[in-house]
């Protein structure tokens, strides 16, 4: 008799869960989608030189000064001074701001700080900012958010003084929203290599992998501007949980490179990514000192489908990832050396970075195959059969994203 109620219950709820996918096949799962460009000029994706900052009053430059001496004292105190009582910034009252910057590495360890402010437009008293902070370790994470002062945040003049006021935002929301991304994943060709490329820090995952891809991100908010990137990376294992590292990240603007830098990502700014729509699909291509490095081709062919990405294509495919956790993104594993450790042997800290989402998102994509070409003369060239054509995607995604990271192996987790 319990035999027969426990296998009655599995079929009840395997009949509920198919009965939810195909219910997701007719309706509209994410939000509307922003028209995506479907080519643009290129000159938009190229920002590699430091933004300047804009003209500021001087009282609003004696709070900057004010602020960046608390910060380099590390008095928290003092730094809150600078924040009204009605502060409120993605979520966070100021109390519990107070405590999330508290809880950052960076701030902890940081000797020396420069704001620089890209945008100050004044009204009635609140002031709309957006702006980037520089300190001696670096440009500080964007996705960190220790001052709010990306887009859409603001100041306010109170009794004379200038005070942080937030983005007046109740729930986080989103600094990344459209992009266009070609994605392909393969076999490693020489297992030894990869074992070799991957760091010691890391397992061999069950399934080595490789992937490859080339992002065009058309909608970010400031202090980041519209930009491309490259990406290859290498499936690893770090304590029994399986995420990506990242074995080169080439990119075209300076803000998301410095970003990336201070967390020990392997970003740098070079001469030229190209993203095309062409007759048969899509082109991309990798560029630095006259040398091509990395280039992506993607066709369409719907033959290369399985039968469950069928079923779940294409607007509520990002419900069927949340519904099945085997088929969600992994996420990316950074090494950042901890510099300031007060040790012989200083550690190897180990970032994880994942993507949260805000709202679901309007997602589409066309499946088929990437075309691969590598320079021979890269270290990880040996990973790739020469002229490699496997199955790939092109995607198309519209919503409201962020990076979240944490250090796995060192006690203080907020970056």
């Amino acid at each position: 008799m319990k035999n027969t109620i426990f296998f009655t219950v599995i079929l009840l709820l395997a009949v509920s869960f198919m009965g939810i996918l195909v219910i997701a096949l007719f309706i509209d799962c994410g939000k509307e989608a922003r028209q995506l460009r479907a080519t643009a000029e290129d000159t938009i994706f190229y920002s590699p030189d430091k933004p300047t900052g804009v003209s500021l009053p001087q009282e609003v430059n004696r709070f900057l000064d004010s602020l960046t001496k608390s910060f380099e004292a590390h008095d928290l105190d003092a730094v809150m001074e600078h924040f009204s009582e009605d502060f409120l910034h993605q979520g966070m009252m100021k109390q519990a701001f107070r405590e999330h910057i508290a809880r950052s590495y960076f701030v902890k360890h940081l000797k020396s700080m420069t704001i620089t402010l890209m945008k100050f437009e004044p009204q009635d008293g609140i002031v709309d900012i957006a702006g980037f902070i520089e300190t001696d370790l670096g440009v500080l994470l964007q996705s960190s958010e220790v001052l709010p002062i990306a887009e859409r945040s603001q100041l306010r003049l109170e009794n004379g003084h200038w005070r942080f006021f937030g983005n007046r935002e109740n729930s986080p929301i989103g600094r990344f929203q459209d992009f266009i991304a070609m994605h392909a994943t393969l076999v490693p060709q020489d297992l030894t290599l990869y074992r070799r490329l991957l760091p010691d820090i890391f397992d061999m995952p069950e399934t080595p992998t490789v992937s490859v891809s080339m992002t065009e991100n058309q909608r970010v908010a400031l202090p980041l501007s519209p930009y491309r990137l490259g990406r290859i990376q290498l499936l690893a294992n770090y304590h029994g949980e399986e995420g990506w590292y990242d074995l080169t990240l080439p990119e075209t603007a300076w803000a998301p490179v410095k970003f990336g830098q201070i967390v020990g990502y392997p970003k740098y700014v070079l001469d030229s990514i190209t993203f095309e729509q062409t007759q048969s699909g899509w082109r991309g291509e990798v560029t630095d000192k006259g040398q091509s490095l990395l280039s992506l081709e993607f066709a369409p062919d719907p033959s290369v489908e399985t039968w469950f990405e069928r079923l779940t294509h294409p607007s509520c495919l990002t419900l069927a990832r949340q519904l099945l956790p085997g088929y969600a993104y992994k996420p990316t594993f950074v090494l950042m050396p901890d510099e300031h450790r007060k040790a012989t042997v200083r550690k190897i800290l180990v970032v994880k970075a994942t993507v949260i989402l805000f709202a679901t998102p309007s997602i589409i994509e066309t499946f088929g195959k990437v075309r691969i070409t590598i320079n021979q003369d890269a270290p990880w060239a040996g990973l790739f059969p020469k002229a490699a054509v496997v199955k790939g995607t092109l995607m198309k995604f519209s919503g409201d994203f962020n990076l979240k990271h944490r250090i796995l192996n060192h006690e203080q987790e907020n970056p």
